[in-house]
């Protein structure tokens, strides 16, 4: 119980040994303050307190388009590297005490500084002609690399001696300009407003070297995609960019170094990787991009070597199957003739005993001939029937072999005309009940015209045929036209018996027949040779049925047919 009351006792007394010593402390440390505002991280002195309530507003002019920085966006706002510093000073102050101060350009600036309206500046280098009228913040905010900038076709690497008889762009009143005229005075100084100007008359040739900033030339030279300049050189000079204020406000410039002392290093690393981005040279003209570069463009032309070798050794192959193709296509065509010819031949030969029987049967058994017997006129009409097939079908192979053998010359065709011509070879067109409807207007059309006049013949007979057993009365046809883009299509339309979808294809055939000679008399070919005249004007036959409903035989001409 003593020993719990002992304890209690001994941390009372430790606990008021802390207070007086806090106490007395602060009565023996020297007179400062943390200043105001709950935020507050900078400790300030009297004096410097009392000079910041007196100057509630600090008028600050950043450096005219001196990215990244010191700049403005569209809408009018300071942004770059100084702008996050001041941000976070103010904040470690706990007071937001700086009013920014535009201004056009560098000239304009020095004249408001020294008439009193800016109180402060920032991104600025100490020149020794600086300092007679200006103060300088001691600790630099920021230490950056001199940079000669040339355009691509420069190979050495250049310093400032090295500069002598070149014409050297710098930005008039910055810093690297006073150190230039001070030390090198031998050298031509091209004089622009600012660094963007510098680097397009360097670019454009009117210029040979520009001496600069590294995050200020690196910055517009990506910006404003600038792509045949390169880094040269570097300055021996350390470029220290500080803050500078008016002389006679030394309290500015220590409360601004205590606010550049409040920002750790890992703050600083991160705003300068926030605003330059680029490295020292642009990335094409690092010698690891060249190797990688060179790397890819051998494999390129590897790979198009091989392929080009494999294409020769194709297209040799393609060579020696078409050389091949050719003489079995020769062969063919020569086969071809021979069968041809002698289809026409053996068809010639054969329709003269095919006349001869069809006329001595009419000789010997003439029509309503009452001489015979009916069973002996029955064979003879057996006899009949079967020579005239047996002719039609002569007739037809005939036509076929003059179609495969003659190629007439391309002509332009009234088609129209053409058509009324062939109703005479039409036999069924004798007969007053066959109405034909021609559309009113079809154009001119390049054709053979015999050819031509054939597939007509073969369509309009069919479409007869195929369409007076079924109507007893008016038998209607109608042909038709329309002109597309490559081609033109005609169509030959009846109202017949029509055709069952599964034959519309065979109907094409050679020989094939839907219906028995007694029915509908032909040979089968009809349909095949118009199919051949078609093609031979690169164009395609087909049809449109329906059973019971007629048919619609199309056809098509291409356009590309030349005389």
């Amino acid at each position: 119980m003593q020993k719990g009351i002992y304890v209690k006792t001994l941390f009372l007394h430790f606990f008021r040994v802390l207070v007086y010593g806090y106490v007395i402390g602060q009565c023996l440390l020297p007179q400062s303050c943390v200043f105001a505002g709950g935020n507050a991280l900078i400790e300030l002195t009297p004096d410097e307190q009392r000079w910041l309530d007196e100057h509630p507003v600090v008028r600050l002019a950043p450096p005219p388009n001196y990215p990244p920085l010191d700049f403005f966006d569209e809408n009018g706002k300071n942004l770059g590297i100084t702008a996050d510093y001041i941000e976070i000073i103010q904040n470690n102050l706990g007071r937001n005490f700086i009013e920014i101060v535009r201004c056009k350009h560098w000239e304009e600036l020095v004249h408001r500084f020294k008439q009193g309206e800016i109180d402060l500046v920032g991104s600025v280098m100490k020149t020794p002609r600086r300092q007679d009228h200006i103060l300088f913040t001691n600790n630099f905010y920021l230490e950056e690399k001199g940079i000669i900038v040339t355009r691509q076709d420069v190979k050495e690497r250049l310093t400032l001696d090295k500069l002598k008889g070149m014409k050297v762009v710098v930005a008039s009143c910055y810093a690297t300009a006073e150190y230039l005229e001070e030390n090198y005075p031998y050298l031509e100084l091209i004089y622009v407003p600012d660094i963007l100007t510098g680097l397009r008359e360097v670019s454009f040739g009117l210029a040979d070297a520009l001496v600069g900033t590294l995050p200020n030339v690196t910055y517009f030279i990506e910006k404003d995609g600038i792509t045949n300049l390169k880094i040269s050189g570097e300055l021996d000079l350390p470029i220290t960019l500080s803050f500078a204020c008016r002389k006679e406000y030394p309290e500015l410039i220590s409360i601004i170094e205590k606010g550049l002392d409040s920002i750790t290093p890992e703050q600083k690393k991160a705003i300068y990787r926030k605003w330059v981005t680029v490295g020292d040279m642009p990335f094409y003209a690092t010698k690891r991009f060249i190797f990688l570069l060179l790397v890819i463009s051998l494999l390129i032309l590897s790979v198009t070597i091989v392929i080009l070798g494999w294409s020769m050794a194709l297209k040799r192959q393609v060579e020696k199957r078409t050389r091949e193709l050719k003489a079995k296509n020769t062969e063919l065509e020569k086969v071809n003739l021979e069968l041809d010819s002698f289809v026409y031949a053996a068809s010639h030969d054969l329709l003269s005993p095919v006349i001869t029987i069809h006329s001595y049967i009419d000789m010997i058994c003439p029509e309503g001939s009452t001489k015979y017997d009916k069973e002996t006129l029955r064979y003879m009409e057996r006899v009949k029937r079967a020579a005239k097939t047996m002719e039609t079908l002569i007739h037809d192979l005939l036509a076929l072999s003059r179609i495969s053998r003659i190629n007439n010359p391309f002509e332009i065709v009234d088609v129209s005309a053409l058509i009324e011509s062939l109703k005479p070879r039409i036999p069924e067109f004798e007969f007053d009940n066959v109405e034909l409807n021609i559309q009113a207007i079809i154009p001119p059309v390049t054709c053979d015209r015999f050819k031509i006049g054939e597939l007509f013949v073969y369509l309009l007979g069919n479409a007869v045929k195929f369409s007076s057993k079924e109507r007893a009365g008016k038998v209607r046809i109608d042909i038709g036209y329309a002109e597309k883009n490559d081609h033109h299509e005609f169509y030959v339309k009846d109202y017949g018996i029509g055709i069952a979808a599964e034959y519309q294809e065979k109907i094409f055939r050679y020989f094939f027949k839907l219906h028995s000679a007694a029915e509908y008399p032909g040979s089968g070919l009809g349909l095949s040779l118009a199919q051949k005249i078609v093609e031979a004007h690169q164009g395609r036959l087909w049809v449109e049925s329906e059973q019971g409903k007629g048919a619609t035989f199309f056809f098509t001409i291409s356009k590309k047919l030349y005389i």
